[in-house]
């Protein structure tokens, strides 16, 4: 597998640091002809999509930091002839679950929030069930009503970054909505490039309308603000 570096996202890949290859423009014919790149999609079996809570309340020893991880979702980046790039990201809300819990440990094996290590745990299924039962109520996502989460952004290049700016569509509110991430970018053997995205963001739910999940009159409760974390690998589709 051959490797860019990622010089700016005017849709351009710097050379393989020898004089043989020369930057391509990722929209750009390659050079056996291939019709040009307009738009690269998720690859579903590399990609993930997580949202990391904090517990907070008297009786927070008692509770757990959560993982969700949304399982039915689609994101795809459109790139036009200039190198402007646009990320779409549909998220249906019934699919969101809990993944596991973590609690702070240094000398855990997973990077968590703030820069800090965290352990990973498993739940138990009727504490599962449960947490679904209310995220998905009136409350909190109201599933039945609100079942799809959409963001959408334009692509901002900022000191070897690439951030996107755009609105999140979520339970009938739109908000504004920055995403960081880092690219790299790949070529296959036959030169077809595609990208690898990683990045997180943080959003309060009650900016959407949404009251954290609360139980026992408030003394054990989640944080208003989620940290959004995702792996992304897009493929390109061809016109």
């Amino acid at each position: 597998m051959r490797k860019f570096a990622l010089t700016a996202f005017a849709g351009c890949a710097a050379a393989y640091g020898t004089n043989q290859y020369q930057p391509m423009a990722l929209h750009a014919k390659s050079m056996w002809g291939a019709p040009s790149v307009v738009e690269y999609k998720r690859d579903l079996d590399k990609s993930n999509l997580k949202l990391w809570l904090s517990k907070k309340g008297v009786l927070s020893a008692v509770g757990h930091n959560l993982v969700l991880k949304v399982n039915d979702w689609d994101s795809k980046i459109s790139m036009n002839s200039s190198g402007e790039c646009e990320l779409y990201v549909e998220v249906q809300t019934p699919s969101i679950e809990v993944d596991c819990h973590w609690v702070p440990n240094d000398k855990g094996k997973h990077d968590g929030l703030d820069g800090k290590k965290v352990e990973l745990k498993p739940m138990e299924n009727w504490a599962i069930k449960q947490i679904h039962g209310t995220m998905r109520g009136k409350d909190i996502l109201q599933v039945d009503k609100f079942p799809t989460v959409v963001y959408k952004g334009k692509a901002v290049k900022k000191a070897g970054a690439l951030n996107f700016e755009g609105t999140l569509s979520l339970k009938g509110k739109d908000n504004s909505l920055a995403c960081n991430s880092v690219i790299t970018v790949e070529a296959d053997m036959m030169g077809a490039p595609y990208f690898v995205m990683k990045g997180e963001t943080k959003l309060l739910q009650s900016n959407w309308g949404i009251k954290p999940l609360s139980q026992f009159m408030g003394s054990l409760q989640l944080k208003d603000e989620i940290t959004a974390r995702w792996e992304v690998h897009f493929v390109a589709k061809y016109d």
